[in-house]
């Protein structure tokens, strides 16, 4: 999961980590693009072969890759980054690593929310950030009084 918007990539915030098409070889590994599926303006899915060339062991990795989450803003609507969670959490894989503006980090998504909360307390830093979790939550809980009426 890539958090980190196309412009904190150019600014070499958060490494682009895949090539534009085809094969690239970075360090001990080379990784093919094999598809690039753009479900909205916000957000895109790539799959890629990742191969150790050490070993010549090779995965499938799926990016679930957030577009339109600003450095220190907020996304432009709740709409799209709850159906962008709706669509990373409905897909059960194994490992899901989130990819941020301040690292990389493996988690448990069962204990992802608390771990955050431990681990970034500054996710969030602005009042526009802090309405945003509530619209969040005001929206998915509407959907969900919806959903059982």
């Amino acid at each position: 999961v890539n958090l980190a918007n196309n412009e904190d990539q150019q600014e070499g915030q958060c490494l682009k980590y895949w090539p534009e098409s085809g094969s690239q070889v970075y360090g001990s590994f080379e990784i093919h693009l094999v598809s690039e599926h753009i479900w909205s303006e916000d957000y895109l899915v790539r799959s890629f072969y990742l191969k150790n060339l050490k070993t010549n062991e090779t995965r499938t990795v799926t990016q679930f890759h957030f577009l339109t989450w600003p450095k220190n803003g907020v996304p432009p609507s709740a709409k799209a980054l709850l159906d962008f969670r709706r669509l990373l959490f409905n897909n059960n894989f194994k490992k899901k690593v989130f990819t941020f503006l301040t690292g990389v980090k493996e988690l448990n998504v069962a204990g992802s929310l608390e771990h955050l909360r431990d681990q970034r307390p500054c996710m969030v830093e602005t009042c526009e950030q802090y309405k945003m979790v509530f619209v969040c939550l005001a929206e998915e809980i509407t959907a969900i009084v919806a959903a059982l009426s």
